[in-house]
C-alpha cells in the first residue's frame, strides 16, 4: 500500500501511519500465534509494535503481550474493547496462580487499561 494511502487510514484513527501500521502488523502476527495454538505465555514477539514514548517511560516492553493489549485498546471501539476488558479480568482473576509479568504486564497495569 502506498505511503499516501496508510496516512489517510491513519487520520482516521487519529495515529501516524508509523504506529498504525507497526500495531497492524503486531495484532495479526498476535491473531496467528493463536489460532495456530502457539503460546503467548512468556513469549517475546517478533512482530513488535510501536509504542508511544508514555508507555517505553512506564517500562514496558513493545515485544510481549501487554504491548499487543495496548495497541487494541487504542484501535477497537469503545464498547468492543470494554467487552474484551471484562473478559481479560474475568480470566486474570480465574487463573490468579498466572504471573502477569511473563506476559508484560507491569505493576500498575490496570491504570494503563
Amino acid at each position: 500500500m502506498e505511503n499516501e494511502n496508510k496516512k489517510e487510514i491513519a487520520k482516521e484513527f487519529e495515529v501516524d501511519y508509523i504506529y498504525l501500521e507497526s500495531w497492524i502488523e503486531n495484532l495479526s502476527y498476535v491473531r496467528n500465534i493463536c489460532a495456530h495454538y502457539g503460546r503467548l505465555y512468556g513469549a517475546k514477539l517478533t512482530k513488535t509494535p510501536k509504542l508511544y514514548k508514555e508507555y517505553l517511560n512506564q517500562g514496558i516492553s513493545n515485544n510481549t503481550i501487554f504491548a499487543s493489549i495496548i495497541n487494541l485498546k487504542i484501535l477497537a471501539n469503545q464498547e468492543y474493547y470494554e467487552k474484551f476488558y471484562s473478559d481479560l479480568l474475568e480470566i486474570i482473576n480465574k487463573y490468579g496462580s498466572v504471573e502477569l509479568k511473563h506476559l508484560g504486564f507491569i505493576e500498575k497495569w490496570e491504570s494503563i487499561l
